[in-house]
């Protein structure tokens, strides 16, 4: 479905992953994006695909969904738009929320807090 990134994605539905994350007390990265955004391509191929995220997101559960078709999922947690990354605790908490343009430091610094257990203010 997604080229992006293919080996970190545990699936493409958001509520079978989080029950897997559930279970084994891991952290969720919800990735929603959409086929139309050329900042969605960028993210994908500029952080996403680098080995150091990759090695960051090594014990988190990823789930890549299309904005457009879980729109509720991204009204839920207040995403307005793609590209964005959602990080959801096993008890269903948001720990961080990043959109736009989002940096490989960024993404790998919002993962290590959520991993921690720190909740990023908002």
């Amino acid at each position: 479905m997604f080229g992006c990134a293919p080996a970190i994605w545990r699936g493409y539905r958001f509520e079978q992953v989080f029950q897997d994350a559930k279970r084994d007390n891991r952290v969720t990265l919800v990735y929603l994006r959409t086929w139309s955004s050329v900042e969605c391509t960028r993210f994908e191929d500029g952080v996403l695909n680098t080995p150091a995220v990759r090695a960051a997101v090594k014990d988190v559960y990823c789930v890549a969904l299309e904005i457009l078709v879980d729109e509720k999922l991204a009204e839920r947690w207040n995403v307005a738009g793609p590209p964005a990354v959602v990080l959801i605790s096993s008890s269903g908490e948001v720990l961080s929320r990043l959109s736009g343009e989002i940096t490989a430091a960024q993404l790998i610094d919002a993962v290590q807090r959520a991993l921690a257990g720190r909740q990023e203010t908002p």
